[in-house]
């Protein structure tokens, strides 16, 4: 996807927006409190017990491109394209780790990771980040002095038994974002969130990845600082799905 091509189309309309350079937001997200995410009603204890609706495997519809400018108080510009996905697409819960060359979208591994946290299967959820962020989040998690245990005592909690779908996809330099939630918790809560980054590596492959914990996009919608977006309106993806 080029810049080029992201600004071919020119009718602005600025929106006020807030960010926040939210470093490890969607570690947070993954281990959130109960205060970050909403209560659930109580799951079954086993995998094959978990609603079954979102088995059927679809594929996801998105809306019409459109280009976007990200504008921050230091004058910086980060172009994207956003798409919304019509309907929220629901993802199919698996048993199963897919073979690597079923990671070939940011739908599949994002898709793969709902399945994971469903599972309770930290190696598998482990399997879908690129080794730096792996490295990360390991990093960080030391230094909290949680253990996987602990993290999947959270999955079962807020995750296991529950249908989830995508909303919206981000398209920018190398990378896309993809905004998941449970189909029964709080979407405007949810939409606040920071997006799951996915990253394609050279052979076609898709990991999820920390490289924007730094960056504004990600964290556009949380409310804590001062931004601008401006609508660029149509915009050509640059031949990505």
């Amino acid at each position: 996807m080029s810049e080029e091509g992201l600004q071919d189309a020119l009718r602005p309309t600025l929106v006020a927006w807030s960010v926040v350079l939210a470093a490890g937001g969607l570690v947070t997200w993954l281990v959130a409190s109960p205060s970050m995410v909403p209560s659930h009603r109580d799951t079954p204890n086993t995998v094959e017990g978990q609603a079954q609706s979102s088995s059927a495997r679809t594929e996801p519809v998105l809306s019409a491109p459109r280009g976007h400018e990200l504008h921050t108080e230091d004058g910086s510009v980060y172009p994207y394209i956003e798409r919304t996905y019509e309907p929220p697409h629901v993802l199919p819960l698996v048993s199963t780790p897919p073979d690597e060359s079923e990671l070939n979208s940011p739908e599949a591994v994002v898709s793969s990771l709902g399945s994971a946290l469903r599972n309770l299967d930290w190696e598998w959820y482990q399997s879908l980040w690129d080794e730096p962020s792996r490295k990360y989040t390991e990093k960080m998690f030391a230094a909290a002095k949680y253990a996987p245990a602990q993290r999947v005592a959270k999955w079962r909690e807020n995750y296991f038994g529950k249908e989830m779908h995508i909303t919206r996809r981000i398209d920018m330099e190398g990378y896309a974002l993809v905004s998941i939630a449970p189909t029964d918790g709080d979407q405007d809560m949810w939409s606040r969130i920071p997006p799951l980054t996915t990253r394609r590596d050279p052979s076609g492959r898709w990991w999820l990845s920390h490289d924007l914990r730094a960056h504004p996009i990600p964290a556009m919608g949380m409310g804590l600082e001062k931004v601008q977006v401006v609508d660029r309106g149509p915009a050509n993806t640059g031949g990505n799905p």
